[in-house]
């Protein structure tokens, strides 16, 4: 697996702090598109006791895999939408997914978890609709708010303000 420096060093905040990490496949059917770029690959990843689900594109593939992406023909379309939504490659049975070289990152994960919990810093949906060029009068809108804040809430089950503000700090520049 290829770690750059942050990745080495957030890993390292969760074992030097005892925090748990795992990240496991997640078999789902994909939508019914004409592009493959579109597929996404779905994760259950479990940090400190919380379970999160976590979605990521064809990129995190095996790259004999990934240039598949490209392809006009139908097998090979085929192949790659059952890799997504198996984690088995083609008509082998060799399974990629249980590979760290294609799994998310815990800097990944949390950047993005990070990310989702600041809408706690907006005042109200409102202010964070403003934010963010969100109609403040969208249900499907809220609905992302409200997850927003029930990340927010999980995030602090697990790590201590603290402990956040250094995550915030290494992950600055992720």
């Amino acid at each position: 697996m290829l770690l750059n420096e942050t990745d080495m060093a957030v890993r390292d905040f969760l074992l030097n702090n005892g925090i748990s990490y795992e990240v496991k496949f997640r078999p789902t059917p994909q939508p019914d598109v004409k592009d493959p770029n579109k597929f996404q690959i779905h994760w259950y990843v479990f940090i400190g006791g919380e379970m999160f689900e976590y979605q990521t594109g064809i990129g995190f593939l095996p790259p004999a895999l990934k240039k598949l992406g490209d392809t006009k023909y139908q097998g090979e379309f085929y192949t790659l939408r059952k890799a997504c939504e198996t984690g088995v490659s083609g008509a082998a049975t060799v399974s990629w997914v249980h590979k760290a070289d294609y799994q998310p990152k815990a800097a990944d994960i949390l950047q993005c978890l990070l990310m989702d919990a600041s809408a706690d810093n907006s005042v109200d949906f409102a202010d964070w609709a403003e934010e963010l060029g969100y109609s403040a009068d969208s249900k499907a809108a809220e609905e992302i708010y409200n997850n927003c804040i029930r990340t927010h809430r999980r995030l602090k089950k697990i790590f201590t303000p603290q402990q956040r503000l250094e995550l915030q700090d290494l992950l600055q520049d992720y």
